[in-house]
């Protein structure tokens, strides 16, 4: 059904999302995928917002084994002390721990 869509239109919907809903998106199709980890729809993101202080960030980590790329969200606000940061750790790290 999302192949009769345009991809500018769908572009334009997900720009409107909360940081959360478009993430989700990404798992739904390929092609969202696609569109939500291009450089441009990130670069866009936060022009459409309601909060210009948020970012959307995409990251790889190069000592990760996993190619996944992580997502963050930045806030620059008195906000931002209530936002939960999990630092990920070397698996090496991991392995000494256990």
């Amino acid at each position: 059904m999302s192949d009769y869509i345009p991809s500018e239109i769908l572009v334009e919907i997900f720009k409107r999302l909360p940081v959360k809903s478009v993430l989700q998106l990404r798992s739904l199709s390929k092609r969202w995928k696609s569109l939500i980890d291009s450089s441009e729809f990130i670069a866009g993101y936060g022009a459409h917002q309601t909060q210009p202080r948020s970012l959307l960030v995409t990251y790889n980590d190069p000592e990760s084994q996993h190619r996944d790329q992580t997502y963050a969200s930045l806030v620059d606000d008195e906000t931002f002390v209530q936002q939960e940061i999990r630092p990920m750790l070397p698996e090496v790290t991991k392995q000494l721990l256990m």
